[in-house]
């Protein structure tokens, strides 16, 4: 009994080292601490809204617990993994899932010392979204680069976020828009589902895909003969 449980912690662990897990949560807690002190410090952006923007240093940073429990997915042991299959598939969700709520737990925590309990909701949206677009970034240019697409809605959303001629964000900006924006909350719903989809959509899933596609149409095509 006892060498099962020391065999299956000692798998775990080199499971866990193999996808950096413990560094990847280090640098969550640096990030929390670095939201505890700067937080609430405004950035200076362009912005195509007369006179620039000025963003919350916890604003910007929400992108972070989504993009480091994505980079789990990245591994050294690629090639064996795949040859496990379901097995390894599990603990590998288990893993992205237990970053990414212990990532974000520790942001929000950051967040609430540096800016109160009443940025929670907005923060817990705005993560939600960042996952699902690290997910989909991750399923298309690899998961090493599952930051390249929320770097670039970051930036979009920065840059045109805001409009001027309102006063008001627009009702994309799902990091600054209140939660009674319906739009913005089923946005972020959106993206979430989009990634959880992608992260599904495995290279296996699409290979039976196809198989069963032109099966399908093989099969029609005899009828027709």
């Amino acid at each position: 009994m006892c060498s099962n449980v020391r065999q299956k912690g000692s798998i775990l662990l080199i499971f866990a080292r193999s996808r950096r897990v413990f560094v990847l949560l280090a640098m969550s807690m640096l990030v929390s601490i670095l939201v505890i002190v700067f937080g609430g410090f405004l950035i200076g952006a362009p912005s195509a809204a007369r006179g620039g923007t000025a963003i919350p240093l916890v604003r910007l940073s929400s992108f972070a617990p989504g993009v480091l429990a994505v980079l789990v997915l990245t591994s050294q042991l690629r090639n064996l993994e795949a040859a496990a299959g379901a097995a390894v598939r599990r603990l590998e969700t288990l893993t992205l899932l237990a970053v990414f709520v212990a990532a974000s737990l520790l942001f929000l925590t950051g967040s609430v010392i540096s800016a109160g309990l009443q940025i929670v909701p907005l923060i817990s949206r705005a993560l939600l979204a960042w996952l699902g677009l690290a997910l989909i970034s991750g399923r298309i240019f690899g998961w090493r680069t599952c930051w390249l697409l929320p770097g670039v809605v970051l930036c979009v959303l920065i840059y045109w976020g805001f409009d001027s001629v309102v006063g008001a964000y627009r009702w994309w900006e799902f990091t600054a828009t209140g939660t009674e924006s319906v739009s913005s909350s089923v946005l972020s719903v959106a993206l979430l589902v989009g990634g959880l989809l992608a992260y599904a959509w495995t290279p296996w899933r699409i290979a039976c895909m196809r198989r069963r596609f032109f099966g399908l149409i093989s099969m029609g095509g005899s009828f027709v003969v």
